[in-house]
């Protein structure tokens, strides 16, 4: 399952994450929840001991309207 489709599911379940598991972490494993948790490191430890590197997604349940978008510039060439 790509990233592409976790955040799609994610993006999804929002609202219903963010009114029932307001500020917790969720984590996402092949468009099913496999648990909620106080804290972002809590959240990694177990899905990196279940799960592969990026066949999961960790992401804060908070309302759409909360989340904070930064945009980066570089002069590099």
């Amino acid at each position: 399952m790509s990233l592409d489709q976790l955040l799609d599911y994610f993006k999804e379940n929002q609202e219903d994450f963010a009114r029932d598991h307001y500020g917790k972490y969720v984590v996402i494993h092949n468009q099913s929840v496999e648990g909620f948790y106080d804290n972002q490191l809590d959240a990694f430890t177990e899905a990196k001991e279940r799960f592969r590197p990026g066949d999961f997604l960790i992401r804060q349940c908070i309302r759409p309207d909360e989340e904070t978008v930064a945009v980066f510039h570089s002069r590099a060439a």
